[in-house]
């Protein structure tokens, strides 16, 4: 009579053998079972011992490694931690550190408590949105309430959680889809400057004497101008600026990828991030839409790099290097724009002021909302926008635009 089916994963009977005749020293004996691989073929496992446990034994050994291959099978049953572990799992080997450490924070601080015990069947909407509900009336560790970004961030990871059990047929649709919409933004701002309030910051970080010899100066001065986060100027590579009047091609090593770089360009094609126990990485970006070729670069950022280029620099070396020539440290580098704002007077400067004073120019100079993204290396606007408006082309008003916000003369 034939075994019953079996599912991708799972395996028959376990069935026993003895090989050698009763009474006979050593014993050998053999089990056995049938397991269906993740593409549905059947086969007829055998493993071998000393005795009938130590062969039973080595074939769950054998087992247990195919079904670790596959994963675990969750149902209507299993916890949500257990749908939790698989997705925070995944995200260790495929996505950024950092996208990993948030998640992981999360989970700890704010989710595992309140959905890690439920079964994935009593993960209604209903249940769902009572939980996001609570969140709005929690509070940070400082004792502030809890931002809407914040929450809205916990949301996205549920959601991954839960779509892992969408695709283990838990579900038809993620419950999470119908849950209301989280109202209000950051809690705290961020600010663009004017034209003329950059101006005096540049003028006053090129007279501190620290930031001069630290090379922070060039680094804000670089933001400002281009609109790159923190990790992708510390991640610019000389391999990546193309300083020359003719087209080159470039090569990323992390990738193997190429490029091809018009004159006076830069490739955007990494970040710069900690991550918890491993240190300083280089990755590939935020987002896909972080890999981008600014073409051309500002003059203004032309002309900084041109003299700011060292002699030794060879391809790897990075544009914006620590003390010792490696890639610096984003967090460090926090540290030290608090101390600059304090001493140049500008207590209100944050980082982000720089990415969010370049937008802006481009919005007073009459850019789309997609022209900017673009520019920017932002991952959307609107669904719209996203779905039917042309992606990376060209855009040399953009660095004449950026030029012109800052008072640099027509050549």
């Amino acid at each position: 009579m034939a075994g019953k089916p079996l599912e991708p994963g799972t395996h028959g009977d376990i069935w026993t053998k003895q090989l050698t005749p009763e009474g006979v020293k050593p014993e050998k004996w053999k089990a056995g079972c049938r397991y269906c691989h993740k593409n549905g073929t059947i086969q007829q496992l055998v493993r071998r011992g000393s005795s009938e446990r130590a062969a039973k034994t080595n074939l769950r050994s054998v087992i247990n490694e195919l079904t670790g291959n596959i994963g675990k099978k969750l149902n209507g049953a299993s916890r949500f931690r257990e749908a939790a572990e698989l997705y925070l799992g995944k995200l260790e080997k495929k996505r950024a550190g950092t996208t990993y450490d948030t998640y992981s924070s999360y989970w700890r601080a704010r989710v595992k408590d309140g959905l890690g015990e439920l079964r994935l069947r009593e993960c209604t909407t209903a249940r769902l949105n009572e939980y996001f509900e609570d969140l709005t009336n929690a509070t940070s560790y400082r004792g502030t309430p809890l931002a809407p970004n914040s929450i809205r961030t916990i949301r996205k990871f549920v959601r991954g959680v839960l779509q892992v059990a969408v695709m283990h047929e838990v579900f038809d649709r993620n419950p999470i889809d119908g849950i209301d919409d989280i109202e209000g933004g950051t809690l705290k701002m961020a600010t663009a400057y004017t034209a003329e309030r950059a101006g005096l910051f540049f003028a006053e970080v090129d007279a501190d004497k620290i930031a001069v010899k630290s090379g922070l100066n060039l680094m804000l001065k670089f933001m400002f101008l281009t609109g790159v986060r923190i990790g992708e100027a510390y991640a610019l590579r000389w391999r990546d600026v193309n300083l020359s009047d003719e087209t080159i091609t470039a090569v990323n090593p992390d990738t193997g990828k190429e490029r091809e770089l018009p004159p006076h360009s830069l490739w955007i094609n990494g970040n710069i991030v900690r991550v918890k126990g491993q240190g300083l990485l280089r990755h590939g970006g935020k987002t896909l839409t972080s890999n981008r070729v600014i073409d051309p670069m500002p003059a203004l950022v032309y002309d900084m790099l041109f003299l700011h280029k060292p002699i030794t620099a060879t391809p790897d070396t990075p544009v914006f290097p620590n003390s010792i020539g490696t890639w610096r440290d984003p967090q460090n580098t926090q540290k030290r724009i608090q101390g600059l704002r304090d001493r140049i007077g500008f207590e209100d400067f944050i980082s982000h002021f720089a990415r969010k004073t370049a937008g802006t120019g481009l919005d007073i100079a009459g850019f789309t909302a997609r022209q900017i993204a673009d520019f920017l290396g932002k991952s959307s606007v609107r669904d719209t926008q996203e779905t039917y408006m042309g992606r990376h082309l060209p855009n040399p008003a953009a660095a004449a635009a950026i030029d012109k916000l800052y008072g640099a003369s027509e050549s």
